[in-house]
């Protein structure tokens, strides 16, 4: 498969498939391998594709927003968890106050999180979309000289 050989609505499987790998690879708790995956799949959406720059960037948004949604679910999770953890111990009122104040943390967490992750992915699928269109091969066709 030559670079810039497939149709432009690959793109749209590069990217939305990077961005649930790298969040399913999130929830794992492998972060750094996260948005390595998010880098090659926006390198990949114009590289191989026919896709304008434009287009990269804007199906690495959408991925990038797809990633965030994971980082949101893995954050309240752990939240959850740490306070479960933390409240094993306690009975009545104070197991009570202690979910309360688990699921705000959790959810304040899950948004400062999300927003984090939504910039930096998409700053990663800007640089690797862009990188990839201007390193795929021109493929004009040669037109014969006029006159």
């Amino acid at each position: 498969m030559k670079p810039g050989s497939m149709e432009t609505k690959a793109t749209w499987m590069f990217a939305l498939g990077a961005g649930i790998l790298a969040g399913v690879v999130q929830l794992l708790g492998l972060g750094i391998v996260g948005l390595l995956l998010l880098a090659v799949g926006g390198f990949l959406s114009t590289f191989m594709t026919k896709a304008s720059k434009g287009l990269g960037i804007g199906a690495g948004f959408v991925a990038s927003i797809l990633y965030c949604v994971f980082v949101a679910i893995a954050t309240m999770n752990a939240a959850d968890a740490a306070m479960a953890e933390a409240s094993a111990g306690m009975t009545g009122t104070d197991a009570q106050v202690a979910s309360a104040v688990g699921d705000g943390i959790g959810f304040i967490g899950a948004v400062i999180g999300s927003i984090v992750s939504l910039v930096i992915g998409f700053i990663i699928m800007l640089v690797t979309s862009l990188i990839g269109a201007v390193a795929r091969p021109k493929q004009a066709e040669q037109q014969p000289a006029v006159g």
